[in-house]
C-alpha cells in the first residue's frame, strides 16, 4: 500500500512561483468544469491539461501513487452504472430513433428465475465519465498543497479579509496542521503493514477484499500513535504560548504578481466559456442521461 504523499515538493517552477489564491482559483475552475461535463472525451482533455501543468511544475510521479485506488473507483462507476443505468428495463428503439446496447446480461437467460440484469454500453460510458471527474479532482486537488509551501499558504489564508471579516489564525492553524499530519499517518500506517508483514501477516497480495480484511485491525494502533502525536503537538503549542497575541507577523511575504493576474484572468475565462459551451450549446455532455424518461 502506497504511502499518501501529499506534502510540498520543494522546486522553483512557474507553478510554485504563482499566489496560492490563483492555485486555489484553478482548483475551482477544474472542479466546474469537471462537474458540469459528462462526455469521456471532454474529460480526458481536462486529465491531459492537468498533467500537463504537473510535468511543468516537476513534480515526481511518486506523489499520484495513490491514483490506483482511483482505478478501482473507476471500474465500479462503470459496472454498476452499466447495470443500473436504465432500470432493467426493456431495451428498443428509444424517442429520436435511439438504441440501447446490451452488452451482455449478468444473470444469464439460461439461468432459472431472476432478472436478467443487462449491462448496458452506454450506461458503462456513462459511469467511466463519472470515473473521469474523480480522476480530474484526484490529479488536480493535490496541486494546491504539492506546489504551495505550508508558510506561504498560511500567509495567504491570514491575509484574506472580506471587509473586517478575516479568517482565524487557529482556524488556520488547524488546516495547515491537518493537511501536514495526512501523510505522515498514511506513513505510520505503511510502517504497521511492514511490521507486521516481517511477523508473517499475510496481507492478501492483489486481492483487495483480503487486504482490507487484514488491515482494518492496524487502525487502532495508527489511532492510538496519532493520539500520542497529538498530545505531543499540544504541549510544544502551550509552552510557545499559542494564541496569546491576535496580530502575528510571518517570516515569509506572499505578493500578487502580473504572472497571477494573467492566469486567474485566462482560468476564470476558459471555465465561462465552458459553463456557456454546456449549457447554451450542449458541448461536452452525452446524449443522454440515467435521469431520462421513456
Amino acid at each position: 500500500m502506497p504511502v499518501i504523499e501529499i506534502e510540498y515538493f520543494r522546486s522553483d517552477t512557474f507553478v510554485h512561483r504563482l499566489h496560492p489564491f490563483t492555485k486555489f482559483i484553478f482548483e475551482i475552475v477544474v472542479f466546474v468544469t469537471a462537474a458540469v461535463i459528462n462526455d469521456p472525451v471532454y474529460s480526458l482533455i481536462i486529465i491531459f491539461s492537468v498533467i500537463g501543468i504537473i510535468c511543468l511544475a516537476k513534480i515526481p510521479v511518486r506523489k499520484f501513487r495513490y491514483m490506483w485506488i482511483v482505478f478501482y473507483v473507476v471500474l465500479f462507476l462503470i459496472f454498476t452504472q452499466g447495470i443500473w443505468f436504465t432500470s432493467f428495463g426493456d431495451f428498443g428503439d428509444r424517442e429520436g430513433g435511439f438504441v440501447w446496447r446490451t452488452l451482455f446480461y449478468v444473470w444469464p437467460e439460461w439461468l432459472p428465475g431472476g432478472p436478467r440484469v443487462p449491462f448496458v454500453l452506454q450506461g458503462a460510458i456513462y459511469g467511466f465519465a463519472l470515473g473521469l471527474r474523480f480522476v480530474v479532482i484526484s490529479l488536480a486537488f493535490p496541486l494546491l498543497i504539492i506546489a504551495t509551501h505550508p508558510s506561504d499558504l498560511v500567509t495567504s489564508l491570514a491575509s484574506f479579509r472580506i471587509g473586517s471579516w478575516k479568517l482565524s489564525y487557529n482556524l488556520i492553524f488547524v488546516f495547515a496542521t491537518a493537511l501536514r499530519y495526512i501523510p505522515s499517518i498514511s506513513r505510520e500506517f505503511d510502517n504497521t503493514i511492514d511490521a507486521q508483514r516481517s511477523r508473517g501477516v499475510d496481507f492478501g497480495g492483489l486481492n483487495l477484499y483480503k487486504k482490507i480484511k487484514a488491515s482494518v485491525p492496524l487502525f487502532i494502533p495508527v489511532l492510538i500513535s496519532s493520539m500520542l502525536h497529538a498530545q505531543d503537538l499540544t504541549l510544544a503549542l502551550e509552552t510557545r504560548a499559542f494564541g496569546a497575541r491576535e496580530e502575528r507577523t510571518f517570516l515569509r511575504e506572499v505578493r500578487w504578481r502580473r504572472s497571477d493576474w494573467f492566469v486567474s484572468t485566462i482560468l476564470v475565462l476558459l471555465c465561462v466559456a465552458c459553463v456557456i459551451a454546456v449549457t447554451k450549446y450542449g458541448l461536452g455532455t452525452l446524449p443522454y442521461t440515467p435521469q431520462r424518461s421513456f
